[in-house]
């Protein structure tokens, strides 16, 4: 039985500012029983020195802080579970006229009601990743380097290289603005071997926002690939290189039409042709 997840987008247009009525304080909470995890979408502009959102979860126990750097359409952090809190605090109560704080919706992302089922033609030899901590290391190594990514719905990319470079697929990341919103969860495997596959089991996740799209390919394709980056900031602080480390990139670049080896869950094809233009050696595993 695949789990199939959708997202629900629940609109909720709240003028938080309006809402708070001269208070210094405000806590909103929401709730979705078939959520797997929650996220909030805001609008802000020209907040005060001092102004905070935390998006928070009593379940997962995660925490996120956002202060006036965040401007504009932007995504809280995606929480683990069916629940978000969410509370603002204003360092004064004289707001400018032009001051905006709203949010906007939020979005779950859900198990479907709609589910299908597909079969495996003899043994299933499938494993999880840490079956192979003991015996064979440098598998269980590169399954660190590979994520998953929250963007429209689920997906899967890896780190490469030395730097800081993600691969995915363009059905996951077809473009800049699902770039913006998307969140890589590292770290995110069954500890034990033998043990069930109950989300309360996972090793916390540390998540990263993603940042700039650099090429995509085009998905049903023989190019369905896409390259990218995480937040500068979260990249240099969080140590995932360190921590996960990378495919390693080939050290001679192919030449032009010479077939090249993506390591993804590719729709069609695993092969592609180098094309002219493309920095081919950021894709070379």
């Amino acid at each position: 039985m695949l789990k199939e997840l959708i997202e629900i987008k629940n609109d909720v247009n709240i003028d938080i500012v309006a809402d708070m009525k001269g208070s210094n304080f405000k806590k909103f909470h929401f709730k979705n029983d078939r959520a797997e995890n929650v996220r909030a979408y805001f609008y802000t502009d020209n907040l005060p020195k001092g102004f905070v959102i935390q998006v928070t979860s009593k379940i997962s126990k995660e925490c996120y802080s956002y202060t006036a750097k965040n401007k504009g359409n932007w995504y809280s952090m995606a929480l683990n579970g069916n629940e978000i809190s969410i509370s603002v605090y204003l360092p004064t109560q004289r707001i400018e006229s032009n001051t905006r704080l709203n949010l906007i919706s939020i979005d779950y992302t859900c198990i479907s009601t709609n589910r299908d089922t597909k079969g495996i033609i003899g043994e299933d030899a499938r494993k999880n990743s840490v079956c192979y901590k003991n015996s064979n290391p440098d598998i269980f190594q590169h399954a660190l380097s590979t994520m998953m990514i929250r963007a429209n719905s689920y997906g899967s990319g890896s780190l490469i290289g030395t730097g800081n470079h993600v691969l995915t697929n363009s059905h996951v990341i077809w473009d800049q603005e699902v770039a913006s919103r998307s969140v890589c969860w590292f770290n995110y495997y069954l500890p034990e071997c033998e043990d069930s596959t109950t989300q309360s089991k996972m090793s916390q996740p540390i998540k990263l926002k993603a940042e700039t799209l650099f090429i995509a390919g085009v998905s049903s394709s023989s190019t369905d690939y896409s390259l990218f980056s995480l937040d500068e900031f979260d990249f240099k602080y969080s140590n995932v290189k360190r921590l996960f480390g990378g495919l390693e990139l080939h050290e001679e670049n192919p030449q032009v039409g010479e077939p090249v080896y993506i390591p993804q869950h590719i729709l069609r094809e695993s092969l592609v042709s180098v094309v002219q233009g493309l920095e081919s050696d950021s894709l070379i595993v």
